[in-house]
């Protein structure tokens, strides 16, 4: 069986040697870059990369514009990222998740939690949310097909990331059921995952967004949570 394989990038070379031990020692394959310019060359070239942890500040490009391309290519979008960063302001990190991210870690940190999130992003991504119900759920102009992991607004394809396409199903199979921001950290983020709640209402934000007039049936229960509109 094959080691699952995790890409760092980061020109801090003391932080990738410790984080490259951490993953090893936990059974990991770790693949690594210093600089920006030569994370795309390597991600291109390199095959079955299941997760990326990227630096922000990095020489060449810097980790949003990198995290920004491989979102845009069919070939990368899927692949979860977490950001290893010393950027620490809300507005970092609010950019960072807006851009894709899985995750996003903050300088100093414990390599022990940043292998526990590794862990706990590539089981949401191999597992997704729960079983589905359906495989195909369409609801107004919403088309989520599960199997394909593709979402479509009246017959047009959108970009969501790993994140936003749990939350959106999770919603979706469960029309007029409210779920509160843990539970929906819980069954979407996983069950292990130190994300705060903050997180879940930035990518609903986004989620709204991308899904244009069809957000709206994404619904606010002030002081608990979200629920999907129930149509019927």
């Amino acid at each position: 069986m094959s080691k699952e394989k995790i890409f760092i990038v980061d020109d801090e070379k003391d932080i990738v040697k410790i984080v490259q031990y951490h993953l090893k020692k936990e059974g990991f394959e770790v693949v690594k870059a210093y600089s920006g310019g030569s994370a795309l060359d390597i991600i291109d070239s390199t095959d079955n990369i299941n997760l990326i942890i990227l630096d922000i500040m990095l020489p060449g490009m810097n980790g949003l514009e990198i995290c920004k391309k491989l979102k845009m290519n069919d070939k990368t979008k899927n692949i979860p990222i977490i950001f290893l960063t010393v950027k620490s302001d809300e507005a970092d990190i609010i950019k960072g998740l807006k851009m894709g991210a899985d995750d996003y870690i903050t300088k100093p940190f414990s390599p022990k939690i940043l292998v526990e999130k590794v862990k706990t992003v590539l089981r949401r991504s191999k597992t997704g949310i729960n079983k589905s119900i359906a495989e195909i759920i369409n609801v107004g102009d919403i088309e989520i097909d599960i199997p394909k992991h593709n979402v479509k607004i009246a017959g047009e394809p959108v970009n969501l990331t790993n994140l936003e396409f749990n939350i959106l199903t999770l919603l979706a199979e469960n029309p007029g059921k409210v779920f509160t921001r843990d539970e929906l950290l819980k069954n979407a983020w996983g069950e292990e995952t130190t994300t705060a709640d903050k997180a879940v209402d930035v990518h609903i934000t986004w989620l709204r967004q991308k899904l244009g007039l069809s957000g709206d049936l994404i619904e606010t229960i002030r002081g608990i949570g979200y629920r999907f509109k129930d149509t019927k």
